[in-house]
């Protein structure tokens, strides 16, 4: 919706005129993830992991606000006539295909539990 251009419509809406349905897949935020392994991180020096980490903070409340205006305009999409399409079937499927490797990774955790928190706090444990 941000790429339209003034002269080709009124405004960003103008495109429930001709659109039904809409997903909200919210994968530009979920995978906004900052990784590192553990014997990297001790070679990286004090002063910087205190910023990396002070950084990884502060992005936090950027993801909230990311969160909200997904919430506001799905509502106005809603609104405004269009079907929210949930990506639910589809996703159990793949779930139940990828559970195995979901045990792999937690087999292998350099923090045991942290898959298992990671996906309860996604309400997906």
């Amino acid at each position: 919706m941000s790429a339209c251009r003034p002269r080709r419509c009124r405004c960003r809406w103008q495109v429930l005129e001709f659109l039904k349905f809409f997903h909200a897949t919210n994968h530009q935020w979920s995978s906004q993830l900052v990784t590192i392994n553990n014997d990297t991180w001790k070679k990286i020096k004090p002063e910087h992991q205190k910023a990396i980490a002070t950084w990884a903070r502060s992005s936090s409340r950027v993801l909230v606000s990311a969160f909200q205006a997904d919430k506001d305009s799905s509502k106005k999409m809603i609104e405004g006539g269009m079907t929210l399409s949930r990506a639910e079937p589809m996703m159990a499927d793949l779930r139940k295909r990828t559970a195995s490797c979901w045990r792999f990774h937690e087999a292998r955790a350099v923090v045991p539990g942290a898959i298992k928190a990671y996906l309860a706090e996604l309400k997906r444990a």
